[in-house]
């Protein structure tokens, strides 16, 4: 059980993390590995816009900020531009 203590939002959730952590095997957890391992799995595997990341981690302005959490994945744009290309050409080009 977590023990509440009269600190920040972010000391609590980072003692909770820390505890998650060692019951996963991941030494030192924190929030900002916390966030940024959510904006990376929103992007790249569930296919999130940037806009929604950015909105999901509470950023305000001009939603740029997603970029700096976010490990590229150059998947989503290959299959953008398979589906652009299909959508273009249509059968015309042959599939591999």
């Amino acid at each position: 059980m977590f023990r509440i203590r009269k600190y920040s939002f972010n000391q609590n959730l980072n003692i909770g993390l820390k505890t998650i952590g060692k019951a996963v095997g991941i030494n030192k957890l924190q929030f900002y590995q916390a966030r940024h391992t959510f904006a990376t799995l929103s992007r790249n595997l569930m296919k999130f816009s940037k806009g929604d990341v950015d909105e999901a981690l509470n950023h305000v302005g001009n939603y740029e900020i997603a970029d700096v959490y976010i490990t590229k994945d150059f998947s989503i744009i290959n299959d953008n531009n398979f589906k652009l290309l299909d959508k273009v050409f249509k059968n015309q080009i042959p599939t591999l």
